[in-house]
């Protein structure tokens, strides 16, 4: 990671940085006794690919950029899930049919 200084006088640029930082606590951190740096970079990593490509993120066009989703529905397929980290991530996809 490589910090970056806040502007000063600016105190809603933080609020971003603490509703990650309160996201990764209570829907991953808090279900791990780490004890290693290994074991916690790889729960943070598979856990940031998770909310970087698969979870929903609010709105729609509201300049989120962090998914590529075609909100066309499926309809093919069966409906499968796909654990990670012990069950604390579920995805859900359609098998191809």
């Amino acid at each position: 990671m490589k910090p970056i200084r806040i502007p000063k006088r600016a105190p809603r640029t933080n609020a971003f940085v603490e509703s990650f930082i309160g996201s990764i606590k209570a829907e991953c951190l808090d279900f791990f006794w780490c004890l290693s740096r290994e074991q916690i970079d790889h729960v943070i990593k598979v856990w940031l690919g998770h909310f970087h490509t698969q979870r929903p993120h609010q709105g729609k066009d509201r300049g989120n950029n962090v998914l590529a989703v075609d909100f066309t529905p499926q309809t093919e397929g069966e409906v499968r899930c796909r654990e990670k980290l012990s069950g604390i991530i579920r995805e859900y996809y359609r098998e191809a049919a």
